[in-house]
């Protein structure tokens, strides 16, 4: 990765663990051609904040910057906007001066691959999603419009109907792909991060002050979401929480450290040698198969993190 940058977020490409395309400010995409080498991709003029592969076509990618969303369908060769049916900013305009639509953060739908949900900015001050049927070619806005950016968004595994969102300070559930919202209630904290999984909302949210309690979970039956287990170390903030189905495994950033849980059942935390600060990649079709990057450089985990190497 470019030396100095923060990276942000990171995609293994199906079906081989040895590509990995990578994220974060100040610096483009990177895709890995070969163990330690890194080369720009694009999409060139700004910032990139988030990057995934397609699930079941490693030649289709989606990157999105501060105001725009991209894809490439070949593998990261040439990238296009992706951005057919959202909303167009208000007052926001991008370095070529053409208004652009702030797609700033995505999920994809691990049940159907060819979904897609996209946050959007409805105006200023004010956020919303859009909806993807058809691998980003074209997208239609939900009824969700709410005040604040979205901070998180996250698509059910197996159901691509089921959809969260942190949206300002408040947490947002659909059922009905988008036509219709169910605002979900956490009892302390200020959510943060979302992870949907199979049976329930995972809400992870930041503290004034340190604390373990962090993380919250509300089932699809239910609008009120509870505790899980408390965090080894205390922390203030969830940084991330990454949902990998197929090793049923929940991992979640604090700004403290790098912890995993298994997904059935009641989330119960182990410590991981991940920096708290990296950017971290689940292979797809290798259980236990992690790659991280940190400003200082990249390691790799066979083992859930529990240990790793350069």
């Amino acid at each position: 990765a470019t030396a100095g940058s923060k990276t942000l977020t990171a995609s293994y490409t199906p079906p081989s663990a040895n590509d990995l395309f990578l994220a974060g400010n100040a610096t483009e995409p990177h895709q890995v051609l070969a163990p330690g080498t890194w080369v720009p991709i694009g999409p060139f003029g700004g910032d990139a904040l988030q990057v995934a592969i397609h699930p079941s076509n490693p030649q289709i990618a989606f990157a999105a910057s501060a105001t725009a969303l991209f894809r490439s369908s070949n593998g990261g060769a040439t990238w296009s906007p992706a951005e057919g049916g959202i909303p167009q900013s208000r007052g926001l305009v991008s370095f070529l001066g053409q208004e652009r639509s702030p797609a700033r953060r995505f999920t994809q739908c691990g049940g159907q691959p060819s979904w897609l949900y996209v946050a959007t900015a409805e105006g200023v001050g004010r956020g919303g999603v859009a909806r993807s049927v058809d691998t980003g070619d074209s997208f239609t806005p939900t009824a969700l419009d709410r005040p604040g950016d979205v901070a998180s968004l996250s698509c059910s595994p197996i159901n691509e109907q089921v959809v969260a969102v942190v949206i300002g300070s408040e947490v947002w559930r659909s059922s009905d792909a988008g036509l219709s919202w169910t605002q979900l209630s956490v009892p302390a904290g200020r959510p943060v991060q979302v992870a949907q999984l199979a049976d329930r909302t995972v809400i992870g949210v930041e503290l004034l002050s340190p604390g373990t309690t962090l993380v919250y979970s509300a089932p699809l039956s239910g609008t009120v979401a509870s505790a899980e287990a408390p965090l080894p170390l205390a922390a203030t903030r969830v940084r991330s929480l990454l949902a990998a189905p197929n090793s049923g495994q929940l991992y979640l950033q604090s700004d403290a450290q790098t912890v995993r849980s298994p997904i059935p059942g009641a989330l119960n935390w182990t410590a991981t040698v991940l920096p708290a600060d990296s950017a971290l990649a689940v292979a797809p079709n290798a259980a236990g198969q992690l790659l991280w990057s940190t400003p200082a450089g990249s390691s790799e985990s066979a083992d859930f993190g529990a240990t790793g190497t350069p």
